[in-house]
Order: C-alpha cells, then structure tokens, then sequence
C-alpha cells in the first residue's frame, strides 16, 4: 500500500487510512483531550517515540482548551494495526479525561491490531473493548504497568496478553480495576500486585454453550503479604443460566493445596457475585485443580 505522509496532530481528530510510520519526541504523539484517532480498514499505524519522555493519550489541559467533550477515542478498525514503540512512559486518560480504546476485528493480520512496546504505561483513566482481535503489551522494553482506573473487555474470541519481562516486571493496581473476558476469549496478565484498597474483579462471562472464557493470572499468591489487599470475590464466575459456565482461571506458580486453603478463607471465588462459602465448595471442580504448578479454577457442569 502506498504510504502516505500524516502528520500527527494533537489537537486534531485524526484518521489513518494507509500504511504510516512516524518516529519523533515522546510529547508530540499526544492526543489531547477531546480529540481522537482512528486506524481506518487495513491501514498499519506505527508510532516510534525517539527520547525517554511521556506521551498522554487523553491529555488535560489548562482552562478551556479542550473540546467540551472531554473523553478521546483510539478506535482500531477491522484488519488495521496500532504499534507503538517507547523507551519513555505512556499515560491513557487522565483524571478529567476519559480514554476509551476500541480495537474491533478482525485477527487476519500478521501482526496483533493493538501492540504496546513501552518502557513505562499508565492506565490513569481508561476503558479498552477488544472485539475479534489480539492485543499486546510485552517485549524486552516493557517493565511497568500501573493501573489507576480502568477496565478492559475482551470478546469475540480475542485474547489480550500484558506481560512485563524487563526491569520491574510489575502490574500495579492502585485504584480501580475490571477486566471481563467473554465467550472464548483469554487474557494473560503477568506480574499482578494488588495495593491496598484497590478495588479488582476479573470476570469470567459465559454468554451460553460452549463458552470457556480463560484468564491467567501470575504474581498472585494467597500467602504472601499482598493476600492482605486482594478484595473479597475478585475472581467471579458469572453463569449464563444461573449455574454453568466452563470458564477458567489459571494462576500460575502457587498449584497446591495451602494455597487452596488460604483463597478459600479469604472468599476470593465469586460465582455470580456469591462468595458464600458453602456455595463455592459445592460448585468449585476440585478434580486436576493443581497442573504443571499452577491452580486451575472451574466449575462442575450442572445439568
């Protein structure tokens, strides 16, 4: 496809329809508050920072510079691509200012439609919607992510996969915190902490037969000083019939039966928001719970 020579605005709404690499300061790839960028059908967008700054996508500024509308949309449409490159920090959102990502199908790419490789990110104020498509955040530059207030929704068989491999090797939630992974569907997030007072739910939705929506969790560890901040029912089942879903939990590293015990006593299981002890013990699958390390968390099938 023949290129095209944008030129990236922050104070502008912005669509990308042809192949575009663009490589400059962290500052300049700003998106301030109120204006959006889309990636139309097919178009490969490649954004390369040049020093360690900070780039904000859902910038607030002073006074009344920003539109009235004060939320910024990043929307990744079907067999287009985002990938960014950064030795800096990205933030999404800000307090004022709502980010919301839409990456929308579908996966027959080479490449993942939405790929994060940055040294730092922050999601400050943020809603992603990942419909039939992949999503990446890892690679050897990437150390930290911090998770202020936001919520990620994969679905239509997309996977979405956060894995800090470098330096701190650190998923933070400080505040606020929904990921929601539907129909077959999985999502991967490496290097979980949980601060204190931080409100965290991974959902496991099942829409019907034969959905198994699978998250896999590492860094969490029911008898480490952490278990102390991981909020009651963090890890829910929700049923599409008020009793099944195939869905799976894997929590990687800490498959035994002290661990077990612990999260039981902590009520961290949910099965349509119900922590009742007796209630999760009678539906819980206990059979093959501890493979290759790791615990796997389902439910028994009722008819």
């Amino acid at each position: 496809m023949e290129k095209d020579q944008y030129v990236w605005n922050p104070n502008a709404n912005q669509e990308f329809t042809v192949d575009t690499a663009l490589s400059q300061p962290a500052a300049t790839f700003n998106k301030n508050g109120g204006f959006n960028c889309t990636v139309g059908t097919s178009a490969k967008l490649s954004l390369t920072v040049t020093d360690d700054g900070t780039t904000t996508w859902g910038k607030q500024l002073i006074q009344d510079q920003n539109p009235p509308t004060k939320t910024t949309y990043f929307t990744i449409t079907p067999q287009a691509s985002l990938k960014m490159v950064s030795p800096g920090k990205l933030v999404i959102g800000e307090d004022t200012v709502q980010t919301r990502i839409n990456v929308l199908g579908s996966k027959n790419l080479n490449v993942p439609n939405l790929q994060l490789f940055v040294h730092e990110v922050f999601f400050s104020n943020m809603e992603m919607a990942i419909a039939e498509s992949n999503v990446e955040m890892l690679g050897d530059n990437f150390s930290y992510l911090n998770i202020g207030n936001a919520s990620i929704d994969v679905q239509d068989n997309s996977t979405c996969q956060i894995t800090p491999s470098f330096g701190e090797k650190k998923i933070d939630i400080v505040t606020n915190f929904l990921m929601q992974v539907q129909d077959i569907s999985s999502a991967q997030l490496d290097g979980v902490s949980v601060q204190p007072g931080a409100k965290v739910l991974f959902n496991l939705l099942a829409n019907g037969e034969p959905d198994y929506p699978t998250i896999r969790l590492s860094g969490i560890d029911f008898l480490g000083p952490e278990a102390k901040n991981y909020p009651k029912g963090m890890l829910n089942f929700q049923t599409y019939d008020g009793k099944n879903n195939r869905g799976t939990f894997v929590l990687a590293g800490i498959g035994n039966a002290y661990q077990y015990t612990a999260m039981r006593q902590l009520q961290l299981i949910s099965i349509d928001g119900n922590t009742d002890p007796t209630f999760i013990n009678s539906r819980l699958n206990t059979t093959n719970m501890y493979q290759n390390g790791n615990m796997i968390l389902t439910l028994r099938f009722q008819k």
